[in-house]
């Protein structure tokens, strides 16, 4: 049976058959059109896995699964409920990239040493996520940014695994009808496009400018400036925010600094959903900061 074009698609396919023959799922390999791909262990017969398990699988899958698995959460059409529980609590997390490899990708993008685009640049993240990974750094003209790089070969990883998707839904399409009632090509269509506009951080860029130009006179809110002249499609360099996460305000300001606070996040938000038609898509506490000064910091 032909299920790749290459090499790489087949080496895939024994990553992913090998961890669902970890998990139990080794009997899903022949559903999916892969019998001569079932791990030495696999089990063949189904049984039983709750939430948790599953949530723990796509997280071994690796990043496109993670994501696959964020969108699903956001299905109650037809992912069960306890399950879309389970599904929202996907991490976006992930060990971090060598310090050679961030160099050798802004090197790509800039044809330049690291020194003469940044005049600083701490090669310690800080913060690592499935696609990219966030460092801080300072220009020529001292102005301290957050540069966000993203991970060596991750697009040629994740399109690798959407045509795997694509290739299982097409095969399931035509061999259960179920699958053709849920759509599961066009499930794949609405992640392939949302995950590619997030591996393009000139995207994510001008986004944040609009968002920007949005937020201008609001008061006490601030969204970062993109420094364009240092932003590629895998580089994104924006004004450092300095602050703390919301949550970690929230446990030592006073009641009256807090309504406060709490009024001005809601008139942000509700100002963007209701009046712009645009809005920030993770207002997670790590996303929204509090400056020194009471400003909110959108990031």
């Amino acid at each position: 049976m032909v299920v790749g074009k290459s090499r790489k698609h087949l080496h895939r396919y024994r990553e992913i058959a090998g961890v669902l023959a970890r998990h139990g799922w080794g009997w899903m390999l022949g559903r999916l059109g892969l019998p001569e791909h079932l791990g030495k262990h696999a089990e063949l017969t189904p049984r039983e896995h709750g939430p948790a398990h599953i949530r723990e699988m796509l997280e071994e899958l690796g990043p496109t699964f993670v994501k696959l698995g964020q969108l699903l959460s956001t299905r109650p059409d037809i992912i069960p409920e306890q399950y879309i529980n389970e599904l929202s609590k996907l991490q976006d997390t992930a060990p971090t990239v060598p310090p050679d490899a961030i160099r050798i990708v802004i090197e790509e993008e800039f044809c330049a040493p690291v020194s003469a685009v940044y005049a600083e640049f701490d090669y310690t993240p800080v913060a690592a996520a499935s696609l990219g990974q966030v460092h801080r750094a300072v220009l020529a003209d001292g102005t301290p940014v957050i540069v966000k790089v993203q991970r060596p070969n991750i697009v040629d990883v994740v399109e690798t695994d959407i045509e795997i998707l694509y290739k299982r839904a097409e095969f399931l399409e035509d061999h259960w009808e179920r699958a053709r009632t849920y759509g599961l090509s066009e499930i794949v269509d609405e992640f392939a496009m949302t995950i590619r506009e997030e591996l393009d951080y000139t995207r994510e860029g001008h986004n944040t400018d609009r968002l920007r130009e949005q937020m201008t006179g609001e008061p006490g809110i601030r969204v970062p400036r993109v420094y364009w002249q240092f932003t590629t499609r895998r580089v994104l360099t924006l004004e450092e925010i300095q602050g703390e996460k919301v949550t970690d305000a929230a446990a030592h300001i006073s009641p009256a600094e807090g309504k406060q606070l709490a009024e001005r996040i809601a008139s942000a938000f509700l100002k963007q959903v209701f009046i712009d038609g645009f809005f920030h898509s993770d207002p997670h506490p790590g996303n929204i900061l509090v400056t020194p000064t009471g400003e909110v910091g959108l990031v």
